[in-house]
């Protein structure tokens, strides 16, 4: 019954669906075979069965060093390192860029969106990616990082082997961010004078929690919106300037604080300096 955990349970077991939550699979158990089971152990069938799965996700950190070597031996041209606390050995940051997706990558177009998600393993941690796109505008991957947070030190060990890849290219490369802090500093730091341009989505949803959503709170949210995309799509000086100068007024003290930190270089296509290709937002 434990694979009941990822699919439902008497369905056809070749056809896996989401893993379900808990109060679900005892909903499942119950309607199913009229078993009332408690929560303990609807999580730790469910724990079984990703074991069964996944394999044992403690023993896999062990398996890092066979698995760089692995890479380095069947993908030629790839980048692998594992870093590792010294004098314990103590699993710490990791490294991947196949040497495929290296050698593709000087095909696609000079872009690469820069962007972290969390981990939702045993362990957490968060997972650094650098992404491009190909020529059918799907996702291109070139690298990626395993990390325990989204730190500046973190993001300057994962752009600095970024470095590794595309400074022999010898091509400058636009980034794409959500402005992430940590990232900001590391990649004028590794990158300097090199193209960066901040996703037009995070920002709009910045400017948008400053704003109520319903009522007449949600009318005024919408004008500012516009008038800010009106700010960042704009292709001339002038055209950024009328847009702008009614947003102050429109926004009052909430847009101010919003633009006072907020290099127009970075997100408004009239001061942007390098290519965006057509893109305004991370993919």
């Amino acid at each position: 019954m434990l694979e009941g955990c990822f699919v439902k349970v008497g369905q056809n077991l070749t056809r896996p669906e989401p893993c379900p939550g808990l109060v679900e699979i005892i909903h499942e158990f119950k309607d199913y075979y009229g078993i009332d089971i408690s929560y303990y152990h609807a999580w730790f069938g469910k724990e079984l069965a990703k074991l069964d799965v996944h394999g044992d996700e403690s023993k896999s950190f062990n398996e890092l060093v066979w698995y760089a070597d692995a890479v380095k031996e069947t993908n030629t041209g790839s980048l692998c390192t594992l870093d590792c606390e010294a004098g314990i050995n103590r699993f710490r940051r990791f490294f991947v860029s196949f040497g495929g997706c290296i050698a593709g990558f000087q095909y696609c177009i000079p872009l690469l969106f820069i962007d972290a998600t969390f981990l939702k393993s045993k362990y957490k941690g968060q997972l650094l990616c650098a992404s491009g796109k190909n020529g059918n505008q799907g996702f291109y991957p070139l690298a990626f990082g395993v990390v325990d947070s989204e730190t500046e030190e973190n993001w300057t060990w994962f752009l600095q082997h970024l470095a590794s890849i595309l400074l022999p290219m010898g091509r400058v490369v636009t980034f794409f961010s959500d402005r992430n802090q940590g990232l900001l500093n590391a990649m004028g730091f590794v990158f300097p004078g090199w193209p960066h341009s901040y996703c037009y989505y995070h920002l709009k949803q910045n400017l948008i929690s400053k704003y109520p959503k319903s009522g007449y709170g949600k009318l005024l949210q919408d004008r500012v919106i516009n008038l800010f995309s009106r700010c960042a799509y704009a292709v001339t000086e002038e055209e950024f300037k009328v847009a702008m100068d009614e947003l102050v007024i429109v926004g009052s003290s909430k847009v101010k604080a919003f633009i006072s930190d907020l290099s127009r270089d970075h997100y408004a296509n009239a001061f942007f300096k390098g290519m965006r290709y057509g893109e305004m937002e991370t993919v």
